[in-house]
């Protein structure tokens, strides 16, 4: 195994490399089996391509949480190119796929999961893609998936749109990181005193 980037409630987390991938294909393509009405084949789990969009940055974004040789947790990320829509109007880190062991579920590893990619995401931003730092998920609309819907609200996520399939309805839900009020005063303060130290410099060279 690589050397874990850190730990997720005790359990040492890794960076889901494409040889990680295959090599825990069997038990990475088992717990993502258990996402309600998606079908993610063992291939489309290795790809990286989905059709014609490019998942940027996906075997250096996504992670993997271990116990010894058991994967009990995955998340699939990558960046996702804008796509000139309301679903994807610009250039987003997209969280794909996320599931936790079903032993090893209702004991925050989820949750801090995304936390970590959150966290990591508001202080380096967009690594790929140009662009503000924003994050954004898709999940299933239906009812029995509120609780999964107000998980990510719970985490500051905001309904964005809604993306219409055969079999489902998934809500598109998407975090943005605001300067805070804090910064935008000190911005101003800064911008202020730069355009009185030019008008300064432009009086003084006229004089």
């Amino acid at each position: 195994m690589e050397q874990s980037t850190g730990t997720i409630q005790s359990y040492p987390l890794y960076v889901l490399t494409k040889e990680l991938a295959e090599k825990f294909i069997d038990q990475i393509s088992y717990l993502l089996a258990q996402i309600p009405q998606v079908i993610i084949t063992k291939d489309e789990i290795l790809a990286g391509k989905k059709g014609e969009r490019v998942l940027y940055g996906k075997w250096d974004l996504s992670l993997i949480v271990m116990q010894e040789n058991k994967v009990i947790a995955v998340l699939i990320v990558y960046e996702r190119k804008g796509e000139n829509n309301v679903q994807y109007p610009f250039h987003t880190l997209y969280l794909s796929d996320l599931a936790v062991h079903p032993d090893y579920q209702r004991h925050g590893i989820g949750k801090a999961l995304l936390e970590y990619v959150i966290d990591s995401t508001k202080s380096k931003g967009l690594k790929y893609l140009e662009g503000e730092p924003n994050i954004s998920i898709q999940t299933n609309k239906a009812e029995f998936n509120s609780y999964v819907q107000h998980f990510y609200e719970s985490l500051g996520f905001v309904k964005r749109a809604e993306k219409i399939y055969e079999d489902r309805i998934d809500n598109i839900y998407g975090l943005t990181f605001t300067t805070s009020k804090c910064e935008v005063k000190q911005l101003s303060n800064r911008n202020e005193n730069v355009i009185h130290q030019t008008i300064s410099k432009l009086n003084n060279s006229y004089s």
